[in-house]
């Protein structure tokens, strides 16, 4: 999805209609929703929605690259445990489809604001983990850079592999 600076509110209303979409879509508890904000390190993106911050529906949001960093470490480091969970089962989804509500593993989305750009090297390989792994694990995600170049410094392209961006939600302003 391709959005201009000047609608950068309309985006994020947008977002936040996505988000609430996928909040009450499920039973309480079911969704998790993770919004990793590089560029303004706030929770402004969350507009109405920021009542839900801090909730079972909403992580805090990280202030900072340091609680970034330390909130995918956190997700990353769950992989694991739910590896251990689903047992012989192929996904997340799968498990969750043969299971009672209360014994689901939550699903989880994230939302990457300034990413590649704004997301420092260590983030960065958390996210490969989790890019790599994320319909196993019921990972859903939304991109969004709006200082998008299309090139790292090296000169190589940011872009994510084929098969995972056609999973993943991007949106370029």
């Amino acid at each position: 999805v391709a959005c201009t600076a000047g609608k950068e509110k309309k985006l994020y209303r947008g977002i936040q209609n996505y988000l609430l979409n996928y909040i009450s879509s499920a039973p309480i508890g079911t969704n998790k929703v993770y919004l990793l904000d590089a560029l303004h390190f706030n929770n402004s993106v969350l507009g109405e929605l920021k009542a839900l911050e801090g909730t079972s529906s909403i992580e805090t949001v990280p202030k900072d690259s340091e609680a970034i960093v330390d909130t995918l470490k956190q997700i990353v480091s769950s992989l694991a445990d739910i590896d251990e969970t689903i047992g012989m089962y192929d996904s997340v989804e799968e498990y969750n489809a043969s299971v009672k509500i209360e014994e689901r593993i939550e699903r989880k989305m994230l939302v990457l604001v300034g990413y590649p750009s704004a997301f420092s090297g260590e983030a960065k390989e958390y996210l490969k983990r989790i890019f790599y792994n994320f319909e196993h694990y019921a990972i859903s995600m939304i991109l969004v850079d709006t200082q998008y170049s299309g090139k790292s410094d090296d000169g190589k392209t940011q872009d994510l592999p084929v098969e995972i961006a056609q999973g993943i939600v991007r949106v370029r302003m």
